[in-house]
């Protein structure tokens, strides 16, 4: 079947200024999203990115404190915005050609849409799930099935006949820990203050769980490798350890990596296992459903 061509393109919406500023020289950047006869509207995301680059958008505004304020939060003036195009000016230029080719991934991916799904609410959660970092996805979901299981052994242990310690340790997990906090800075703390609690509800976990959180930790531990790798390759980019990145190269580096740490055998049952995590968060909640 011949993919769908999909034409998009960045422009200010003069109809809109920002409530916090109300100054009407300066109005959000958006985008326009041209695919199967519909056309949509959605904002931008560049401005999550613009922090990493901030003394490169000083410079753009002219050293302009107020300038710079609405230039990292999204909103531009038409002089501005047109001389960023014409001149291609980094790192904004980047990063909305970089949009525009993510855009394009997420349609690729999603082929092909349902058209009555093909709005701007549906296709911002859409552009939304697609730029969170993976290592949020992976800890999210890594909690959800953590506390699944240890949810199902506390109601097996209730019990009088069934083991105090078990129940104890799940309570615990249950209602006094603050799952807000990421799952790798819980499971080191908890390693270091009740090891052996820890260890003994593990006993009963599935292994498939077991595997996702040694490869999970083991993952946490080149988070940062893997970004400052991918940031001197990719000025200029959006979202780095983004799905597509993951699909792209970072599966494949991450690969290499773990092999020189634990073998082959273990290297590909690790991947494996953050890619199968992964591939079912985006499946589940693809724009297909």
């Amino acid at each position: 079947m011949k993919k769908e061509p999909a034409y998009i393109s960045h422009f200010l919406n003069p109809q809109e200024v920002t409530p916090a500023y109300g100054n009407g020289g300066f109005h959000p950047l958006d985008v326009r999203i041209a695919y199967r006869n519909e056309i949509i509207k959605i904002r931008s995301r560049i401005c999550e990115y613009l922090r990493f680059y901030q003394s490169d958008v000083k410079k753009l505004s002219r050293e302009n404190l107020q300038q710079l304020n609405y230039m990292m939060t999204g909103y531009f003036t038409t002089d501005t915005f047109d001389r960023i195009m014409k001149e291609r000016l980094f790192p904004i230029y980047d990063l909305l050609v970089d949009e525009a080719r993510l855009i394009h991934n997420i349609i690729e991916f999603n082929e092909p849409f349902e058209i009555q799904h093909f709005t701007a609410r549906n296709f911002s959660r859409e552009y939304a799930k697609h730029t969170t970092e993976i290592s949020h996805l992976l800890d999210d979901r890594l909690k959800e099935l953590y506390l699944a299981e240890v949810k199902g052994l506390f109601a097996k242990n209730v019990d009088p006949q069934k083991s105090k310690e078990v129940f104890r340790v799940c309570n615990y997990f249950m209602h006094y820990i603050n799952w807000n906090n990421s799952f790798a800075g819980f499971y080191e703390t908890t390693f270091e203050v009740i090891p052996k609690g820890l260890k003994l509800i593990e006993n009963f976990f599935s292994d498939k769980l077991q595997t996702v959180i040694k490869a999970y930790m083991a993952f946490s531990t080149q988070v940062k490798i893997i970004r400052r790798k991918f940031e001197k390759m990719n000025p200029g980019k959006i979202s780095i350890l983004s799905y597509f990145e993951w699909e792209k190269d970072i599966r494949e580096y991450l690969l290499k990596n773990f092999d020189k740490i634990f073998g082959s055998k273990v290297a590909e049952k690790y991947v494996n296992s953050l890619h199968e995590v992964l591939y079912h968060y985006m499946l589940d909640s693809s724009l297909k459903q």
